[in-house]
Formats: structure tokens, sequence, C-alpha cells
């Protein structure tokens, strides 16, 4: 039994994450707090490194309040701990739309901006990365999108981590130099093979978008890294066709209500599979869903042709 802040907690779930090499050594564990006076329950999240992180982790560890029962929602956990990025908002429960918007700035974005808050994320990707110099229109585009409540991520590939560190870090750096972006979506995360090996290399990444700006908001694509939960605010599970969106389940250690930390993008949607898609992703999940018809080889490159169906969909998901 231990006390988190000020409650009772006891852990029913337990799993042990031992990170060589001088990383972190520590576990990730579920539990369940009670509030005796509220008579309110929450499954919670805990993510605790006891050592090998240094001065290099994040300030504190995340408690993740990822549903309750009754009581006072106010008094659910931070997603980030003090000082950490604030999810975007649309209402307690709702889902919201993450669209990795690889096109130039124009009617499509215009619409996404509109479409606020239920969409909640804009991923920018001006030159298959930041480019090299600033793009005034992107500039306008991002900060439109901004004044109104979205987040807007840099798109950075990591190539499943095959990428060169330094040119992954160079990206990273580039955005803040040249648009000052909410955050960085690391595109093309490990798969869960991989996720020990290199914890201590995506550690890096997000200590060095947070160097540049502290409350830098960071998603990463990948199948599941649990530790990796400890330092990045969201994690797309799956960006792939309808065909093999069929046979996916997320990872059996994921908690059932935790949406407001995971996303699924579904492409190759055809018009007459999108309510069964969106609720799928709901089911399974996602609070951040994006769904489209568009096709590859780059299927974010335009809105599907369903947008504003999508929209009031997606906006009665809870």
């Amino acid at each position: 039994m231990a006390l988190v802040n000020g409650r009772a907690t006891s852990t029913f779930v337990a799993t042990t994450s031992t990170i060589n090499d001088g990383r972190a050594t520590g576990e990730i564990r579920m539990a369940r707090r009670s509030d005796l006076r509220a008579g309110w329950a929450a499954i919670v999240l805990e993510v605790v490194f006891a050592s090998g992180c240094g001065d290099n982790k994040p300030a504190a560890p995340r408690m993740l309040a990822v549903g309750g029962d009754g009581g006072d929602p106010s008094d659910t956990a931070t997603d980030a701990g003090e000082g950490g990025p604030a999810l975007p908002t649309a209402g307690a429960g709702a889902s919201r739309m993450f669209v990795p918007a690889y096109v130039y700035p124009g009617a499509d974005w215009d619409r996404l901006i509109a479409a606020a808050p239920t969409v909640g994320i804009i991923v920018a990707n001006p030159a298959d990365g930041p480019g090299a110099i600033v793009d005034s229109t992107y500039v306008d585009a991002m900060a439109r999108a901004r004044q109104v409540g979205v987040m807007v991520l840099g798109y950075v590939t990591t190539a499943y981590g095959a990428r060169a560190s330094a040119d992954v870090l160079l990206d990273i750096n580039a955005y803040y130099d040249l648009y000052h972006p909410s955050g960085i979506f690391l595109s093309e995360g490990p798969m869960d093979t991989d996720c020990d090996d290199m914890e201590s290399t995506f550690l890096a990444y997000a200590n060095a978008a947070r160097a540049r700006d502290p409350q830098a908001f960071i998603a990463l694509g990948t199948r599941l890294c649990a530790s990796y939960v400890y330092f990045t605010d969201l994690m797309v599970l799956f960006s792939a066709q309808l065909g093999m969106y069929d046979a996916f389940q997320p990872a059996a250690w994921m908690p059932a209500r935790s949406p407001e930390r995971f996303a699924h993008l579904v492409s190759e949607v055809p018009g007459e599979a999108l309510e069964a898609t969106l609720a799928r992703a709901h089911t399974l999940g996602a609070g951040w869903i994006y769904v489209t018809d568009d096709v590859l080889p780059n299927p974010w490159d335009t809105l599907p042709s369903y947008f504003d169906r999508e929209l009031q969909i997606i906006s009665t998901l809870r």
C-alpha cells in the first residue's frame, strides 16, 4: 500500500523493465487509487524510474489519470507532472482528431484550423522535415492554428531507429529555429522488439526538444514501447491501411481508459466503412483518431472526402 497525492494506492499489475548500458532501471506499474472521502476510484498508470536517467530525465515521473467513476474530475492527477505540457481538451472524455497534414498550407489547413477543438493536433511537414530555410506560409498557418488552441507538431522521421541520430537532432533543432512548434512527432519509431535497445536514443530526442521548449509535446510512432510512456506524451500505435487495421490489437498491458495518450491513423477507408472504423478505434482505446480515404504512396496529402462527416462523428465519441 502506498500514498499517491494523499490517497491510498494498491498495486495490482506490475511489469518490470530493466534497461542496461547506463540507462534507467525501474518499473511501470498499474495502480488503483481510491479516494475514501469522495468514494471516487480511478485507474492510474504510474511510471517510476529508480535510477539511471540522471539529469537527463524529465523533472517528475508522469502520473496519468485515465478514468474514474464519479467524484470530482478536477481532482485527477495531471498528465505530465508539474511543468509538463497540457493536453488540449474538448470536454471530458471527448475524442479528438490528430491530423498528419503533409500538404502545403492552403484550403485544407484552413479547414483544419476552423475545425478546432475537434481537431486538436496537426503535424506539419514542410520538406520531409523542417527544410533548410523558413517558409512564411507555414509560419502563418502554424501560428493561426496555435491561436485557436491546436497543437502543431513538427514531423521528424527516425526510420524505425535506423536514421543517424545526428540528423534527427538537426531536424528537431531546425524546427525550433524556423517555426517554434508545439512539439515534435517522431515518426517511424521503434517496433516492440527494439524498445530496450533504442530507449536511450529516443529519450535523447525528447530531451533535445524540451531543451528548446520545456513545454514541448512529444508524439511517437511505435507499436508500443511501454517504458517510453515516461518521456513521451502520445503514442501513435497504428498508422497504415484499413486492410491491416482489421487484425490490429493494442498491447495487453495498455490501460483500458487512457485514450488521451494513444492515437490511431487509418488510411484507404471507403466512406461506407468510416463509422465502423472510427468505432473500432474508439473501442480499442484511442482518444486521438484520424481516418482517411486517401491512398498510398502518401495518404496524408489531402483531407478525406468525408472530412465534415468524420468531424461530426468524432465529436460525439465519448
